[in-house]
C-alpha cells in the first residue's frame, strides 16, 4: 500500500443542522505538497478529562496500522486510557485485520515482525454451525486471498428513538475474493471443506470506530465544545454499542479506488437535540460500510 495523503474539503461552522461538516478523505498517490497533520494539543485526556496526568499522550486518530501517521493530536490521552483503547485496536487490528493488513501492507510498527508466510485454515462444515479443523495452507501476502470484516448496522438509536437494544441492529459484513478462495479449495477432496478466514468481535470494532469518530470531532471542534457521549463505550464502561454507533444500512457503492479511508463531522437533529455526528469508512475503497458515530450532544 502507498503512502496515504490527507485531503480537507472544508472548514467546520456549526450553524445550521445538517448543512455542515468537514470531510477528510485519506487518498494516494501523496503529492509532496501532502504532509500528516498534526492537530493543536489538547492538554488533557479526551477521554476521562484527567489534566494532571504525569504524561498525555499523542492520540492516532485512525489508528497507527492503518493510516501511519496521517492524522494526529498530540498530549490527547492519559497512560491509563490509553492502555484500555490500546487493547481493543490492537485486537481489532491483529486477530480481526491482521493478515488483511499484511496483504494489502497497511503501516506496521515492527515491519521486520511481519509474516511472509499467512497461514489459511481449512474446516470441515459439521451442520448447524458447527466445524472441526482440518488442515492448513501456507501463502505468501500476494498470494493470500484479501478478506476484510466489518460490521452492517442501522442507524443509531438514539438518532431513532429506539430502544436501547443491539438486537436486530447490526451483521456481520465481509469482503473477499471469493474466486481465490474457491480455487484453494479445489485442492481439497472433502466437499464440505470451507475456509477459516479468522475473529471478528462486534463490540470491540465499534468501540475501535467509536474511538476513531470521537477523536476526530475533538480535533475539529475542541475538548470541551460538546458534552461527550461515547466516553464510557471507548472505555468499555457501556457495552450497548447501538445506542450510539451505527451506519447505513444500505451500503453505498465502492469509492474511488484512490480513497482509502473517510471521515465527515456534521451537526444533526433528533427528538428536539442536537448532535454531533461522525461519519466514519474505512477502506471505503473496497465498499466497506459507512458508520455514524453520535460522538456528543451541543446546546
Amino acid at each position: 500500500m502507498q503512502n496515504l495523503a490527507i485531503q480537507m474539503k472544508c472548514p467546520y461552522d456549526p450553524t445550521q443542522a445538517g448543512e455542515v461538516s468537514m470531510p477528510i478523505d485519506l487518498i494516494l498517490p501523496m503529492s509532496p505538497d501532502d504532509a500528516p497533520r498534526t492537530y493543536a494539543p489538547v492538554g488533557r485526556c479526551i477521554y476521562c478529562g484527567e489534566k494532571f496526568a504525569p504524561r498525555l499522550g499523542l492520540e492516532h486518530i485512525i489508528p497507527f496500522g492503518l493510516t501511519g501517521n496521517a492524522l494526529m493530536l498530540p498530549k490527547a490521552s492519559c497512560r491509563e486510557c490509553a492502555k484500555i483503547t490500546g487493547k481493543v485496536e490492537q485486537f481489532c487490528l491483529r486477530e480481526m485485520m491482521g493478515k488483511f493488513r499484511a496483504v494489502v501492507g497497511t503501516p506496521t510498527r515492527r515491519p521486520k515482525e511481519r509474516p511472509s508466510q499467512l497461514s489459511l485454515p481449512l474446516v470441515l462444515r459439521e451442520g448447524e454451525g458447527r466445524y472441526t479443523f482440518d488442515t492448513e495452507i501456507m501463502l505468501g501476502p500476494d498470494e493470500f486471498p484479501i478478506f476484510l470484516t466489518g460490521l452492517r448496522m442501522k442507524s443509531p438509536g438514539i438518532l431513532e428513538g429506539a430502544p436501547d437494544s443491539d438486537d436486530g441492529r447490526w451483521e456481520i459484513w465481509a469482503f473477499h475474493d471469493q474466486d481465490a478462495i474457491s480455487r484453494l479449495l479445489k485442492e481439497h477432496p472433502a466437499e464440505n471443506a470451507a475456509a477459516y478466514m479468522g475473529k471478528i468481535e462486534p463490540l470491540a470494532y465499534a468501540r475501535m470506530i467509536a474511538k476513531i469518530a470521537y477523536a476526530h470531532a475533538v480535533s475539529v471542534v475542541g475538548y470541551g465544545s460538546m458534552f461527550p457521549l461515547v466516553t464510557d463505550l471507548i472505555l468499555g464502561r457501556d457495552n450497548l454499542m447501538c445506542r450510539y454507533v451505527g451506519g447505513e444500512w444500505d451500503i453505498p457503492p465502492a469509492a474511488e479506488p484512490t480513497s482509502i479511508h473517510q471521515l465527515d463531522l456534521s451537526l444533526e437533529e433528533a427528538k428536539e437535540r442536537k448532535f454531533l455526528v461522525v461519519t466514519v469508512r474505512l477502506f471505503a475503497n473496497l465498499g466497506a460500510p459507512v458508520y455514524k458515530v453520535v460522538v456528543g450532544e451541543v446546546p
